[in-house]
């Protein structure tokens, strides 16, 4: 396997599991990598870590709710920091 699909593959695992709380361990466990290697090859492909990468999608994932609701922003905010 590269480690441009492995990298796709990881990114395709955060983007399905985006909701719920994602680790690094987690992640290298389910690919059964060694956390450093993990984190090393998506820096190399990616240009960004791997909790930059999870941090981005959630707060992509987190925009149409902001945007189509009468809920405080604040409020919104404090549930996606806590995931």
């Amino acid at each position: 396997m590269s480690r441009e699909s492995i990298v796709l593959s990881i990114c395709n695992y955060i983007d399905g599991n985006i909701t719920k709380s994602i680790k690094i361990d987690d992640i290298a466990n389910h690919f059964h990598f060694d956390r450093y290697y993990l984190m090393k090859i998506f820096k190399k492909e990616m240009g960004i870590t791997i909790i930059e990468y999870i941090n981005s999608r959630r707060i992509q994932n987190s925009l149409p709710p902001l945007v189509n609701t009468d809920e405080k922003i604040s409020r919104n905010l404090r549930q996606l920091v806590r995931k």
